[in-house]
């Protein structure tokens, strides 16, 4: 049976991705470790987690195949007293007030099997450290999201039993079908603008319908069929109403260690009329009764907006990313940009703002204004025209359009969200326009200190293989990282790492190779008008100028601003790799010398960032 190609990871707090070559994963480490809340049935199904014993410094006892194991509350909720009333049972603790050792260590002493700690944060998930008690900890400790919690406390609250289920792979049954769970086609972003979708037949754009299944049973399964019912529900409010229906058949599926991506051969367009939400429901079954269905679903939505991109998941109540956790696709050594690819079908709207987070890498500054190389981030928006049909960014194919720019203060926090306005290359609130039938790859410069926010719970693998094994063949991108090669997303298949990876990111099969990044979508927004728009171009000349261009070794700067600033010189490559940075300080007129003989011959670009805005030229690198 094919050896799946991701990984479906609980996104944690800090994610740090590395590419290079790794020995074949088992189906078993890609399906990953799963919970169920058995009952009640108002909050049953799969659940995202971390747990202790993973990671770089386990702790606490391994996950195990166990079933219909009921979960208590205690005397002290936080866990960090002397508690009762969970002998033989889970004990559900509150995130807070002592470490994660010692509420764990308390509940086995009370008798608990098992610890569930849940976050008193929305939707991130994180590593649990033992603290300095840990260790003597021998039962499982899981950590579940504020809502996953909230909601089990809930109903411990109002006298109803909680059970669950855990393990590694299956539960002993002999038919056992699982979804793996966030693998369920993608839609082309998880908020889309209703002026781009409405009416659009894009490639881009299409609906796929598929999942990676797991035979988790000791039995061959017959006639398995994965369906997918979508409904539509505007958001004016009204009934829910079918949209479309679709299935994915697979004739025999063997037992063990065992997944097959399943998908549809067709697609369909969206073409809504009115702003809402699509709500996709997979089931999976086979011609055998399954004996454990809680793991036999997936669900989730795509909004419509009025002007929001966005493909990772979007809270349209708080009009905010959904966040679960932070990552940078690079060691923390050297500089990394990193982003979502946006598709754009209409052009003539505004782009008018960016919205992501930020976590810095020392976990004990609290301030995103940690030292003088921290002081501001820079994100970038390329329009990327794949010239020669590879599916990868190369130099030559990326052109810049817009800036955005945001001088940090004491009170943009860590994880804080940020909403930051975009400009053209002048960076001074001026207007640009989208055009049509565009990519934009939106590339936040995190330096060596930050990391982005990310969307763990969403996975584009699964679309981009319905895409390529479709009907009408086609590709799909979602966020640099890792982009497939060939269209035929087989493990023979290479990886490349776009814009600007490792050696051995460009060198690995699929099989041989993690796809943790694949469970990372960037969690940032990319906000436009909602309306069309005309407007003049600008020149920015008057503020910065550059010679000799194209220069050789030495590049002269002039800048005068229209107001003193504290100024920062970045050098990016056309790829909008950061290769030099230089603290200049206040300043509003000066000249300045910046040494280029160490770089490449070739295409950069000079970005003189002031405060809130930056101001980008053109150069060349010549013999």
């Amino acid at each position: 049976m094919l050896k799946s190609t991701f990984t479906r990871l609980s996104a944690v707090a800090v994610m740090l991705f590395s590419f290079g070559a790794a020995s074949a994963q088992t189906n078993a480490a890609i399906l990953g470790a799963r919970l169920i809340v058995e009952s009640p049935s108002s909050i049953s199904g799969q659940k995202d987690f971390t747990y202790s014993s993973n990671g770089t410094s386990p702790w606490g006892g391994a996950i195990t195949p166990r079933t219909h194991e009921e979960v208590a509350k205690f005397s002290d909720s936080l866990g960090c007293s002397t508690i009762s009333g969970v002998t033989g049972k889970w004990a559900l603790v509150y995130r807070g007030n002592c470490e994660f050792g010692q509420k764990a260590l308390n509940a086995q002493n009370a008798g608990a099997i098992g610890v569930i700690i849940w976050n008193h944060t929305d939707n991130e998930l994180i590593n649990m450290a033992a603290g300095s008690v840990g260790n003597n900890v021998t039962i499982p400790v899981l950590f579940v999201t504020k809502k996953d919690g909230t909601d089990m406390n809930n109903q411990l609250n109002n006298g109803q039993q909680v059970f669950i289920s855990l393990t590694n792979w299956g539960f002993g049954y002999a038919n056992d079908l699982a979804i793996i769970l966030g693998t369920t086609a993608a839609s082309p972003g998880m908020a889309v603008p209703l002026n781009q979708l409405s009416g659009a037949t894009s490639a881009a754009y299409r609906g796929y319908v598929g999942a990676a299944v797991a035979n988790t049973g000791t039995q061959t399964q017959n006639n398995v069929k994965l369906s997918c019912k979508v409904n539509f529900t505007p958001a004016s409010g009204g009934t829910s109403t079918p949209f479309y229906s679709d299935s994915a058949t697979l004739a025999t599926f063997a037992p063990g260690d065992s997944i097959d991506l399943m998908s549809s051969p067709r697609s369909f367009n969206f073409m809504p009329t009115q702003t809402g939400t699509y709500n996709f429901q997979y089931n999976v079954s086979a011609s055998a009764p399954d004996q454990f269905l809680y793991d036999n679903h997936d669900q989730f939505s795509f909004s419509v907006t009025n002007n929001v991109f966005s493909r990772g998941r979007y809270d349209i109540v708080n009009q905010t990313p959904i966040v679960t956790g932070y990552s940078r696709v690079n060691t923390t050594s050297n500089p990394w940009t990193w982003g979502p690819m946006i598709y754009v079908n209409k052009g003539n709207y505004i782009m008018q703002t960016l919205q992501f987070a930020l976590a810095d890498q020392d976990t004990s500054k609290h301030s995103l204004v940690t030292s003088a190389a921290g002081q501001f981030i820079d994100a970038y928006i390329f329009k990327w025209k794949d010239l020669n049909n590879d599916g990868l960014i190369e130099k030559n194919e990326l052109s810049l359009k817009a800036g955005a720019f945001k001088t940090f203060t004491t009170s943009d926090s860590t994880k804080k969200m940020m909403n930051v306005q975009i400009g053209d290359t002048i960076g001074n609130s001026l207007q640009v326009l989208t055009e049509d039938s565009s990519y934009y790859w939106i590339a936040v410069n995190l330096g060596t200190q930050f990391m982005l926010s990310n969307d763990g719970n969403q996975n584009y693998y699964m679309r981009a293989y319905s895409a390529a094994h479709g009907t009408n063949p086609s590709k799909d991108f979602w966020g640099p990282g890792v982009m497939i090669r060939k269209e035929d997303l087989t493990p023979s298949d290479t990886i490349k790492a776009i814009p600007f990876g490792v050696t051995t990111q460009n060198s690995g099969s699929i099989d041989s190779s993690t796809f943790d990044q694949q469970s990372a979508v960037p969690a940032l927004a990319f906000i436009t008008s909602m309306w069309t728009a005309n407007v003049k171009p600008v020149t920015n000349d008057q503020y910065v100028q550059l010679y000799p261009n194209p220069a050789i070794n030495n590049l002269n700067v002039r800048i005068a601003l229209d107001r003193e600033e504290d100024v920062y010189v970045k050098v990016m490559d056309a790829m909008g790799k950061q290769v030099m940075l230089e603290h200049i300080g206040k300043t509003q007129n000066k000249n300045i010398n910046v040494n280029i003989s160490s770089l490449a011959n070739g295409n950069y670009y000079l970005v003189v960032i002031g405060e809130n805005r930056g101001i980008i030229k053109s150069f060349v690198k010549a013999d």
